[in-house]
């Protein structure tokens, strides 16, 4: 049953993880070519991504639960369900999204706040506010990548990715360098990019379901505002905690980068360019635990609580197995890696000591990101955000905090309290979905 298990985990995860790596590969692509105009540009980025990103994660993370509802409500052969998900969460994104942006419009303002050093600063701001004009799109796109996951059909999401690929890297090559007529933008570059290819992305998307037979009566608005509204309030009170899990973790990475850039731009760009190599495995975790939460969210319609510890720990087996591999070479391939992204001798250094301790903490990372998907598809928002708030601002960041800047270790000491964070979250979620699941039992 077991290998029977992981080939349909690997079937809906693969699409999954290639898309979120194409995704990753035009970031890590993108870091590159800043990279190549200079450091400072690098450093910008790495200022401003944390911060966008923070903020845009916690809406994403609240919208993740689309995947499992739907994938409970198709099991139980219920369309109109279906329907009302779908409706109820996008209209959700929209929310999340105004929310999300009034927040990074206040900050953006008040940038000079953080600490960063002028010539960081004066490209971080400019390049920031490209981020924030498309925050409502990427919301809604990613919804609706959700929403086809969570009905299996996790290939759509991986063609709309392919497609933002393509676009995207094309963009990068014409606005970061010039080429083509163009100006040589740089970072703005890239910002823009970004943006001109979310909407391309979101466009394609939309007209698909509405063209697709599969989705046409999903999509037909033939639905009341009653139902809508009333659905919407259920499904914000089951999002809203995954979101405040995802504020709890990710601001924890957002100060560490405020207190990195504290240190000069150079340890903020080896920290970007390690935070780049750390994100392409995340994406691939995600993905398995995407999938995990899809089975066990079909398990959740059928009643079948077998199913869910089947799916749940061949998830995490299948997560700590395919880690084995970045996990070595982050920590026997730092110096060569780190030299591939930046042409700084400054930096090199670095960044290969932060990709060494980021080799130690990926079965961690593999066993705590897949572990927080497999609670939400047991529909277990709450005690998550809990265990992150102990793991992160208990534990991990006041101990970076007291190593930064009491025993001066640098930009290291931060990620040493990444590492005791990560560990004590995958230690805390594996035993909280051992036990919900032999309860179900």
């Amino acid at each position: 049953m077991l290998s029977s298990e992981l080939r349909i985990l690997i079937k809906l995860g693969l699409p999954i993880a290639l898309a979120e790596l194409s995704g990753m590969v035009l970031a890590t692509l993108g870091t590159y070519m800043i990279g190549q105009i200079g450091v400072t540009d690098v450093a910008a980025a790495g200022a401003a991504n944390p911060i966008f990103w923070l903020v845009a994660l916690i809406g994403i993370g609240g919208l993740s639960m689309t995947s499992p509802l739907v994938a409970a409500a198709d099991e139980r052969d219920e369309p109109a369900e279906v329907k009302r998900i779908l409706f109820a969460s996008s209209i959700t994104s929209l929310l999340f999204a105004g929310v999300e942006i009034l927040f990074l419009v206040l900050l953006n303002l008040n940038f000079h706040l953080l600490g960063h050093q002028a010539d960081v600063a004066a490209l971080a701001q400019p390049y920031l506010w490209l981020l924030i004009a498309q925050m409502p799109m990427m919301s809604l796109y990613f919804n609706l990548i959700y929403f086809t996951d969570g009905l299996s059909l996790t290939r759509v999401g991986l063609v709309f990715s392919l497609l933002g690929f393509v676009f995207g890297a094309l963009l990068n090559w014409l606005f970061v360098f010039g080429h083509w007529g163009f100006p040589q933008l740089g970072l703005y570059g890239l910002g823009l990019s970004s943006m001109l290819t979310i909407i391309l992305q979101l466009g394609a998307m939309v007209v698909y379901l509405r063209n697709s037979r599969r989705f046409r009566h999903i999509m037909a608005p033939n639905i009341t505002w009653s139902a809508i509204w009333s659905k919407t309030r259920d499904y914000i009170s089951v999002a809203l905690p995954v979101s405040g899990q995802a504020l709890i973790e990710y601001s924890a990475y957002a100060v560490g980068a405020i207190w990195i850039g504290q240190l000069g731009k150079y340890p903020l760009a080896g920290h970007q360019v390690a935070m780049t190599l750390v994100g392409t495995t995340f994406v691939v975790l995600m993905a398995i635990g995407t999938a995990g939460s899809i089975r066990i969210g079909q398990a959740f319609g059928q009643k079948n609580p077998a199913q869910i510890r089947l799916s749940g720990y061949a998830a995490m087996l299948l997560a700590v197995g395919l880690v084995l591999i970045p996990a070595l070479s982050f920590m026997f391939a730092s110096d060569a890696i780190a030299r591939f992204f930046i042409d700084d001798p400054k930096v090199w250094d670095i960044a290969a000591s932060l990709i060494v301790i980021a080799g130690f903490f990926q079965v961690s990372d593999a066993m705590q990101s897949v572990g927080i998907s497999l609670l939400r598809g047991m529909e277990d928002t709450r005690m998550p955000s809990l265990i992150s708030f102990v793991a992160y601002w208990a534990l991990g960041m006041p101990i970076a905090y007291w190593l930064i800047f009491h025993l001066n270790w640098g930009v290291q000491g931060v990620w040493i309290g990444f590492l005791i964070a990560l560990t004590t979250q995958a230690v805390w979620f594996t035993w909280r979905f051992n036990e919900l699941s032999r309860r179900q039992v």
